[in-house]
């Protein structure tokens, strides 16, 4: 019995399972806390939605661009259903790449003041954020795999 049918499969639907799956974590992540601060022994955390409604200001007052990465991933999403995939996964990497620069510079900006501090604590809605991309850009990795091969003993069964 022979398992072509089973990676053909495989191949066409997976890259969309991924599309599937980030969209879903994205939203996910919103319900859930970005990030918090430690105080009194008590972790205040920031929901992921309040910093996807106001973190632009954070971009144009205090020059914190992390922020970005969710435009970038709407591009992601965008190019993927586009079928432009090479500007799509571009979009993505560099999501994920402003993603990440929250583990190397834990800063944002409290207020209108441009006020900034370091939060303390990673939220489960940041892992989620970051799983998003990271599920997104996994999904171009598999649409860009040749499947040639699935063709090449077509008329041999």
């Amino acid at each position: 019995m022979s398992n072509r049918p089973l990676a053909r499969a495989f191949f066409l639907y997976a890259p969309r399972i991924g599309l599937v799956l980030s969209v879903l974590l994205f939203i996910a992540c919103l319900f859930n806390d970005a990030y918090g601060f430690k105080s009194n022994g008590t972790v205040k955390g920031t929901p992921a939605y309040f910093v996807l409604l106001v973190g632009w200001y954070g971009v144009l007052v205090g020059g914190n661009l992390g922020w970005l990465a969710n435009p970038a991933l709407l591009g992601g999403w965008l190019g993927f259903v586009a079928g432009k995939r090479t500007l799509g996964a571009a979009s993505t990497l560099l999501a994920l790449a402003l993603m990440l620069r929250f583990l190397v510079d834990p800063t944002v900006m409290l207020n209108e003041n441009a006020d900034q501090r370091t939060f303390d604590v990673y939220g489960l809605g940041y892992w989620l954020w970051l799983a998003s991309a990271a599920t997104l850009l996994l999904a171009y990795a598999l649409a860009a795999l040749p499947t040639d091969f699935m063709d090449l003993e077509k008329g041999s069964s």
